[in-house]
């Protein structure tokens, strides 16, 4: 068994965890809802789509080398699945990662997202020893770049129909938060 599979973050409501096989079902209630994958370049899924995302991430914890590390979502009590998150490691030289979230839409508005990111970050700067982490949306996803936004990120860059996905131009938002930022914003909130 891969240390990765032991890797879990526990906040006040959530609890984020390796894949599992059975995660599927829960992953696809929600990859097929055209809402939730407007500003996704997936999506709405497949049953063969969303089976071989669970594999993907099931795969990523296997793998030590992996730049990736998926997390499922999940309310403790009950180990239901309600979302993902990722961390990619972008450069282990520059120490650099970037993050993305999707949460269900039956537990939109409740801070999830905001929650599993702010683990996620944690996660970047205190156990990986990280010293950036970015986070990038379609400017339309005003709730993910007011996640960003919650959880200290900046706005550090932005592009003018940069992107062309689902048939039309679309802009881009970069945001980024530092190891010191993250620090100070921990210290003093």
């Amino acid at each position: 068994m891969s240390v990765r599979n032991l890797i879990v973050l526990v906040t006040e409501r959530l609890k984020l965890r390796p894949f599992c096989e059975k995660d599927w079902k829960a992953v696809h209630e929600y990859a097929v809802d055209p809402e939730i994958s407007r500003f996704q370049d997936w999506g709405p899924n497949t049953v063969k789509d969303t089976k071989e995302f669970v594999a993907k991430c099931m795969n990523s914890s296997e793998n030590e080398t992996c730049n990736d590390y998926f997390f499922s979502i999940t309310l403790p009590i009950s180990d239901r699945h309600i979302g993902g998150c990722i961390l990619t490691i972008n450069s282990a030289k520059m120490r650099s990662a970037s993050i993305g979230y999707t949460i269900s839409r039956k537990y939109w508005g409740v801070g999830y997202a905001t929650e599993a990111a702010e683990a996620l970050l944690g996660f970047a700067f205190c156990r990986l020893g990280l010293r950036k982490v970015s986070a990038n949306c379609d400017a339309g996803n005003a709730a993910s770049w007011k996640v960003m936004e919650k959880i200290g990120m900046r706005l550090t860059h932005s592009e003018l129909n940069s992107r062309f996905f689902k048939g039309e131009w679309r802009d881009w938002l970069e945001y980024t938060i530092t190891d010191t930022e993250w620090q100070k914003l921990c210290h003093t909130g």
